[in-house]
């Protein structure tokens, strides 16, 4: 599927999972006996790089149709604006959360999320183009 369609799909995907971010962060922090999240804490906050990622992915098909050969660098920056901006936007919210904290941290990771899967479309993209 490409053009129209694929950008209906892969947006509707974007504001899905959107939304299951803003749900997701809304659930108020909940400590560990004895005050330290160990290993939760870690995984919990690695999962940004995969879930920032997925979005970039999901942004970035949208505006590109479906076609990574068709992601040009104006549409990579929109996606990387878009992504990082609900990034930002998805750290001041959690400030409001009880027991939960907006981090810089956090926000560098979504954006490490965000950048690595760009980079992963540019580099397909260029292989399309010289196979």
């Amino acid at each position: 599927m490409s053009g129209t369609g694929a950008s209906v799909l892969y947006g509707g995907l974007s504001v899905a999972l959107g939304a299951a971010i803003y749900w997701a962060s809304s659930l108020p922090r909940v400590s560990m006996p004895g005050g330290s999240e160990g290993g939760f804490g870690l995984a919990s906050n690695l999962f940004h790089l995969p879930l920032y990622a997925t979005l970039s992915f999901f942004l970035s098909m949208s505006l590109a149709g479906g076609r990574p050969q068709d992601l040009t660098l104006r549409l990579g920056a929109a996606a990387l604006i878009l992504a990082a901006a609900y990034a930002a936007l998805d750290e001041w919210h959690q400030s409001f959360v009880p027991g939960r904290t907006a981090a810089v941290s956090d926000f560098l990771l979504d954006v490490a999320g965000i950048g690595g899967m760009l980079l992963l479309l540019h580099l397909e993209s260029r292989a399309e183009v010289n196979r």
